[in-house]
């Protein structure tokens, strides 16, 4: 590719890694840190992260469950508070 020496920076943010990824890189610029730059961006969903914990005080001992993804697709929807 031709691109020995250029940094490369790893962007990890919920549901908005290529929001975040442009904001950088126009900071860069327009901050004088970087002559110019790009972005590669690609966001893998399928194996978001699910969370799941003890809950003594829940019914049947039912446990406490968080899915980021599908958490966060359940509020897409038109007319959903």
């Amino acid at each position: 590719m031709g691109a020995e020496g250029s940094p490369g920076i790893l962007v990890s943010q919920a549901c908005s890694t290529s929001t975040f990824s442009i904001y950088q890189a126009g900071m860069g610029v327009e901050t004088g840190m970087f002559n110019h730059s790009w972005c590669l961006m690609a966001d893998r969903l399928s194996n978001g992260p699910h969370a799941t914990w003890p809950n003594p005080n829940g019914p049947g001992g039912q446990q406490l469950a968080e899915d980021w993804v599908m958490d966060n697709f359940g509020k897409d929807w038109p007319g959903e508070p």
